[in-house]
């Protein structure tokens, strides 16, 4: 072998040596799925990204079609032409399996889940204060359970998905399975959260032992347990954790803003000429200032 052809053999092989080694330096500049969460501060961040998802805009704008304008509870609202192609097709059951909006709610919800996930599979291992882990892990459950209580009411059984490592194909489950998760999760949310009054004010929002006891007492109605749902419910109401505004404008008003009424609640920030959240920008009553769209308009037979 010549001198030449060595020279270029020993070029060859530590190119691709080096190659190797390049494309397989972990990244720098963000957080991975192997490294996060390590911290408490990790812990409590994975925790509140759980909480993000109930200011997405899809959250809120997917769910309400397919729950309630389908039930006797609700119609479309708005005006006529408004929202007719993407949310009158609910209102007179000729929507389809990829009806406009579905894919987005879907999507986020499972988003929520993942991120539930991370928590309940990773902060355990994580060093940190106990009392701050067992609630992060308790305010995941009671998030994932939520959040598979709004698939299984629109869909029946759906894919379950409780972990953070997961197949590129996962089975449909049973509506009775579906209900067991959400049942279970709202269970140890129960059992592993605050009362309310027992938040710091820079908490406020977070769920509580009340509001997963009023979560599992619907979610008992929904399965026609009666028994069970009055007793969650009951349990809310005993607990001196709550009660009705003096003033009755105050319960969905700024003034009552976790209030003595609310027991799940999802802030708004006021920022300058504007004060609202996704949920209000839809459902909203029409008109103005600063007032919704009006969809989701309750109806009579709701009223009576």
């Amino acid at each position: 072998m010549t001198t030449k052809k060595i020279f270029s053999f020993i070029c060859i092989v530590s190119f691709a040596t080096a190659c190797d080694d390049f494309l397989n330096v972990q990244p720098q500049g963000e957080l991975t799925q192997e490294v996060f969460p390590s911290s408490q501060e990790d812990a409590l961040r994975a925790t509140t990204a759980i909480y993000a998802i109930l200011r997405e805009w899809n959250y809120h704008s997917g769910g309400f079609p397919i729950l309630d304008f389908m039930s006797d509870d609700a119609s479309k609202g708005s005006n006529p032409n408004d929202g007719a192609n993407t949310q009158g097709p609910y209102d007179d059951f000729t929507h389809s399996t990829t009806q406009d909006g579905l894919d987005r709610w879907w999507n986020v919800l499972y988003e929520g889940i993942k991120r539930a996930n991370i928590v309940i599979e990773k902060v355990p291992s994580v060093e940190m204060n106990e009392s701050l882990k067992n609630r992060s892990i308790a305010e995941a459950r009671f998030l994932r359970g939520l959040y598979y209580f709004d698939l299984v009411r629109a869909f029946g059984g759906v894919p379950i998905v409780t972990t953070s490592d997961v197949p590129l194909k996962v089975p449909r489950s049973t509506k009775a399975e579906t209900y067991d998760l959400v049942i279970e999760d709202l269970l140890y949310a129960v059992d592993n959260l605050p009362l309310k009054s027992e938040y710091e004010t820079q908490d406020l929002g977070r769920a509580t032992k009340g509001a997963a006891q009023a979560l599992l007492a619907k979610v008992y109605l929904f399965l026609n347990d009666f028994e069970n749902a009055e007793d969650y419910a009951l349990a809310v109401i005993t607990s001196n954790e709550y009660d009705l505004e003096v003033n009755f404008v105050d319960a969905n008003s700024q003034n009552g803003e976790h209030g003595v009424e609310s027991v799940l609640e999802v802030g708004a920030v006021a920022v300058e000429a504007y004060t609202g959240n996704q949920y209000a920008n839809t459902q909203g009553v029409r008109g103005n200032p600063n007032r919704g769209w009006g969809f989701n308009r309750p109806t009579l037979d709701l009223r009576s």
